[in-house]
């Protein structure tokens, strides 16, 4: 079970709000603070990450560092198809970053979250995405 269904179980069955919070840490990740623990958990470098991406050194570097705190949708997915993220993390990643999470019922979205769960590269997604004809990764308008 996952830590938000956890904290979301414990949030049903408890009896008040001060309970909950005397037990539970809550806080809201920057996308700073969430990227940073990605990378720490995942063994990964910023700079490794930044360049396999295909994404500008500098730019990349305001996201990682937090002066950039919401890039386009893409870039957070390029983003995390290079940390080989799961769906909730690549979801909580574009919430994070004020985007919308990937979507089942978008032809686009479907292709990245199969891209996602079978860990395709960026090049790879891209594949996938000209082959069904939908805007491809870095394109977006």
């Amino acid at each position: 079970m996952s830590l938000t269904n956890e904290l979301l179980n414990e949030i049903i069955s408890t009896t008040s709000l001060d309970n909950f919070f005397a037990t539970n840490h809550v806080s809201k990740y920057s996308l700073y603070d969430y990227l940073t623990i990605l990378l720490e958990a995942k063994g990964l470098k910023q700079a490794d990450v930044i360049k396999e991406a295909g994404i500008n050194y500098t730019y990349g570097y305001e996201i990682f560092t937090g002066r950039k705190t919401s890039p386009s949708r893409d870039i957070v997915i390029m983003l995390a198809l290079v940390m080989k993220c799961n769906l909730d993390e690549t979801n909580r990643l574009l919430k994070i970053s004020n985007n919308s999470e990937l979507y089942s019922k978008n032809k686009r979205d479907v292709i990245l979250i199969y891209a996602v769960l079978h860990e395709y590269s960026i090049l790879s997604t891209n594949g996938e995405l000209h082959r069904f004809g939908q805007t491809l990764l870095g394109e977006e308008k």
